[in-house]
C-alpha cells in the first residue's frame, strides 16, 4: 500500500483501541477493504467522530505504510439517514456490511462490488416497503456470491454439464451446486432438493 492515499469508502466496522482511538474498517472504492487507525477520534473534541459512523460513505485520506495506516481526514458523502432511523432497514444494512467484512480479504480492490453495494443501500434507503428491502438484500447476496466465486451452480449438472430439468434435482455442496438424477448415484453426499427450494 502507498505511504499516503485518498479514496472514498463505506465504514463497515469499528473497534475501540486504547483510551481515545478506533480501528476503522472501510470498504473503499480503490483499495478494497482496508483497516485504518483513527487517532483521538473518541475524544469529545474530535471533528472526525461523526464522519466515522457505521454505514457512512466517506471521502478520506490516510498516511503510513505500516500494518495500520493512520486516518488523517474524513468527510461524509452520504449517511443513509432513512436507514439509520428504521430498525428493520438498519438490521438489513448491517447484514450487508457484515457480509462484505467476512467475504472480502484486505486490500483486494473490487470497484464493481463497491458500486453495487452503494446502489443497493440507496435502494433500501429510498424504499417504502420492507418486503422490497428484503428482496434487495437477497439480490445483493447473490451478486456477492457470484462476484467472490461462491455462487453454486443451479442451472447445469456439476458432474456431467447437462442442463438441469425443472424437476427435483440433488444438491451436492461439496461439488459446488446441483447434480441431476443420473449423476446422483455417483455422489453419496448429495441430497434431493425440491423445485421450489431451487
Amino acid at each position: 500500500m502507498r505511504k499516503s492515499f485518498s479514496s472514498e469508502g463505506l465504514v463497515i466496522k469499528r473497534k475501540d483501541v486504547g483510551e481515545a482511538d478506533k480501528i476503522v474498517t472501510i470498504f473503499s472504492k480503490n483499495q478494497g477493504k482496508i483497516s485504518v487507525i483513527a487517532k483521538g477520534v473518541r475524544k469529545v473534541t474530535s471533528r472526525r467522530a461523526g464522519n466515522l459512523e457505521l454505514l457512512n460513505q466517506i471521502k478520506f485520506f490516510a498516511h503510513g505504510n505500516g500494518k495500520l495506516p493512520v486516518l488523517t481526514e474524513a468527510a461524509t458523502v452520504t449517511s443513509f439517514k432513512k436507514i439509520k432511523t428504521d430498525l428493520q432497514k438498519l438490521g438489513l444494512a448491517y447484514l450487508l456490511l457484515e457480509l462484505i467484512d467476512q467475504f472480502l480479504p484486505e486490500g483486494q480492490e473490487n470497484t464493481n462490488l463497491y458500486n453495487q453495494l452503494l446502489l443497493f443501500l440507496e435502494g433500501i434507503n429510498q424504499s417504502r416497503s420492507f418486503e422490497k428491502d428484503k428482496v434487495l438484500v437477497a439480490s445483493f447476496q447473490i451478486k456477492l456470491l457470484r462476484e467472490t466465486g461462491y455462487l453454486p451452480e443451479l442451472y447445469r449438472c456439476i458432474k456431467c454439464g447437462n442442463k438441469l430439468k425443472e424437476t427435483e434435482n440433488f444438491l451436492a455442496p461439496h461439488l459446488g451446486g446441483l447434480i441431476d438424477e443420473g449423476c446422483s448415484s455417483e455422489s453419496l453426499l448429495s441430497k434431493k432438493i425440491k423445485v421450489d427450494s431451487i
